[in-house]
């Protein structure tokens, strides 16, 4: 069976889940190592963001570690890698499967799970980043739309009626009328920065004047509780998919409704930045035709095939020694993930000659993306591991991540200049004026 895990690599300490409520399988505080792993995907530090994730593995916390790396993708990552999406949710789905069916500690010996964690973070920590534009401070005087009619590019509200219903909060029917006008006029100066204002005063305007929830007519959902089927977020993506063909907008979308609730709508609100993103600003235009490099690829199945290694490692090391580590004595304390002097006939190497043979060829002529991303996730559920003899009298062989070049700050990327199309503000206009005359569209 795929999932089964020789017995000298299981974990099995006897503890509980509420044990490891605040501390970790070694002591130490979630939050820090938490913290830890990703200051270590963002640095690109490949090592230490495999410990530390197998940790947390190690600590039961299969929910938490499949969110944070969701989040860690969309505010870090996000249109530098969009590949990444669909695997992504692939993987949250099944993770979502296996929680459904088993207790979380029992699924640290898990091989899936081990393989495909520690492969998503592979590709997290070797994917170029790119920062997520950030919610903007709206002031209050913003709210009194005549402070806002220098904003405001909409000539009227013609273009938002057909996605307003009878129930929705008027109040907030300017505010999507301009979050439309910027979608279908990507080309306006800042367009992407005025949609995302419009976005937080609506989130703003929701938060102290309707507690944190504006109850608009029900649009229903699939896979979304019925009592969360009025909110306001799905006119939102009923414009995102008029006006945009964009394939990764299903996937964001199926994200966005994964376990919807007010208690984790903030929390989603990155998944509808990422949307926009796209829509609005796709640039810079990274040519995605490969998920990872060759050399990361090749480094990444390493890993994967090694990883049972790391588990025993964290399994049989002292607190005290951890602690250590914690410390930045990586080095000098502890012995490489793939070290041959605890495991003299993981020989790595010849395992994976018939991968040097796969090894993609450079192509010159340019072709669009084409991705068999079924291939991709599967390659690591071929790894089968041969149950090794440990031995420890042999050299040790260490393993060396091959470097990787980065002349600049990961989100140091230089904007191209954005053709302003100049735009006449019509004073006639009155804010108050076409509120009161807006007629719903009695036939949506």
């Amino acid at each position: 069976m795929y999932d089964t895990i020789p017995k000298e690599f299981l974990i099995q300490d006897g503890k509980k889940l509420i044990d490891f409520k605040i501390k970790t399988f070694n002591g130490y505080k979630k939050s820090e190592i938490v913290s830890e792993l990703e200051k270590n995907i963002l640095s690109g530090n490949i090592e230490k963001s495999i410990l530390w994730l197998t940790e947390l593995h190690c600590s039961g916390y299969i929910t938490l570690i499949s969110n944070k790396l969701l989040l860690f993708y969309l505010k870090h990552i996000n249109k530098a890698n969009l590949n990444i999406i669909p695997i992504l949710l692939r993987f949250i789905t099944q993770v979502k499967h296996k929680i459904k069916n088993n207790d979380p500690l029992s699924l640290r010996n898990d091989q899936f799970l081990r393989n495909n964690f520690h492969n998503i973070i592979c590709i997290l920590t070797f994917s170029p980043k790119y920062k997520l534009i950030k919610l903007p401070a709206i002031k209050p005087e913003f709210f009194n739309m005549k402070n806002n009619e220098n904003r405001i590019l909409s000539p009227n509200l013609d273009g938002i009626n057909p996605f307003i219903k009878n129930a929705d909060d008027k109040n907030i029917i300017i505010p999507l009328a301009e979050i439309l006008e910027n979608i279908k006029n990507p080309g306006l100066s800042k367009s992407i920065e005025n949609a995302v204002f419009w976005l937080n005063w609506i989130l703003i305007y929701e938060k102290n004047f309707h507690n944190g929830y504006i109850m608009c007519t029900t649009r229903t959902q699939t896979d979304v509780n019925s009592k969360f089927s009025n909110d306001f977020t799905w006119i939102l993506w009923d414009i995102f998919f008029k006006y945009s063909d964009n394939p990764y907008l299903p996937d964001l979308f199926t994200l966005y409704k994964d376990d919807f609730k007010k208690a984790n709508k903030r929390q989603k609100i990155d998944i509808i930045l990422m949307a926009l993103l796209i829509i609005i600003d796709p640039l810079p235009k990274i040519k995605d035709t490969e998920l990872i490099s060759p050399e990361h690829y090749r480094t990444k199945t390493k890993i994967t095939a090694n990883i049972n290694y790391q588990y025993l490692d964290i399994s049989n090391n002292r607190a005290s020694d951890q602690s250590k580590l914690y410390n930045n004595n990586l080095k000098k304390l502890y012995s490489p993930l793939f070290s041959t002097e605890k495991f003299p006939n993981n020989n790595i190497d010849i395992v994976l000659e018939k991968y040097d043979k796969k090894k993609p060829k450079e192509k010159n002529e340019k072709k669009e993306k084409n991705i068999d991303i079924d291939k991709i996730y599967n390659d690591v559920d071929k790894v089968r591991l041969i149950k090794p003899i440990i031995k420890n009298d042999l050299n040790r062989v260490e393993y060396k991540e091959q470097p990787v070049k980065q002349k600049e700050h990961p989100y140091k990327h230089k904007e191209p200049q954005k053709k302003t199309t100049p735009f006449i503000f019509k004073p006639k206009f009155s804010i108050n004026k076409e509120i009161a005359n807006f007629e719903i569209n009695t036939n949506c």
